[in-house]
């Protein structure tokens, strides 16, 4: 039941959120989701500053989606001399911030990232709102040729999240149903099936199907095999 209780995990908000700094934690993320409609640089410097001080970002788990945002605002900077200048002297000691700047001036493509994981998924997310890049929806969708697998729960998980990840979007921001129609005109037929799903289909029945997956992934494994080929 690992994965099942997983998925719970990912969707459900738990009672710590009720602390004051969990909060804070996600009404700043809402603040992200909002930066790539006018994004400027003395917005990402305010929220540069206000990420430091919220303490539930400390959490590696709660790190992708900010990790994401940050590479790619920082990235889309044009005044890199300034940029830098602000985190040398405003956020040095912040070993994310500091990262996503490094990242964002080298020449690795994130893109090509080979791992198939949630967290994957909230990073590209972060990316995306950072930037408005059509690159990192497609590379979310990119996750979708994996949504037929029932052996491995560790890649339909990945797949199923990005579906319901970017149905959910994809209901809320015009851009995001713009870059999947788009995305889907030269996809894999099997990307190019689960897209025109997502996108009539409401998150709380992809949400359904998940779980009901990955229950029967975990009850087919802990089946043995005599009792199985019967």
């Amino acid at each position: 039941m690992k994965h099942v209780l997983l998925i719970v995990v990912f969707f459900i908000i738990s009672t710590a959120l009720q602390a004051q700094e969990s909060l804070a934690m996600l009404q700043f993320s809402k603040s992200l989701q909002s930066y790539f409609v006018d994004p400027n640089f003395d917005e990402l410097k305010d929220l540069a500053l206000e990420f430091k001080d919220i303490a539930a970002f400390k959490d590696p788990a709660n790190q992708p989606g900010p990790m994401g945002f940050f590479y790619a605002a920082f990235k889309s900077v044009e005044d890199t001399v300034a940029l830098r200048a602000f985190i040398n002297s405003e956020c040095a000691g912040n070993e994310l911030l500091v990262k996503a700047f490094t990242e964002a001036r080298s020449d690795n493509n994130i893109l090509n990232i080979n791992a198939h994981d949630p967290n994957l998924n909230d990073f590209y997310w972060g990316a995306f709102f950072g930037s408005g890049g059509k690159e990192y929806i497609e590379r979310i969708t990119f996750e979708l040729d994996n949504m037929r697998d029932r052996i491995n729960a560790d890649l339909y998980l990945a797949a199923a999240s990005a579906k319901w990840s970017l149905c959910l979007n994809a209901q809320r921001f015009a851009l995001v149903r713009q870059h999947l129609q788009e995305i889907k005109t030269d996809a894999a037929p099997s990307v190019k099936r689960e897209i025109d799903s997502l996108l009539t289909m409401k998150p709380g029945e992809i949400k359904e199907e998940m779980i009901k997956v990955l229950k029967e992934i975990t009850d087919k494994k802990q089946t043995p095999a005599h009792e199985e080929a019967k």
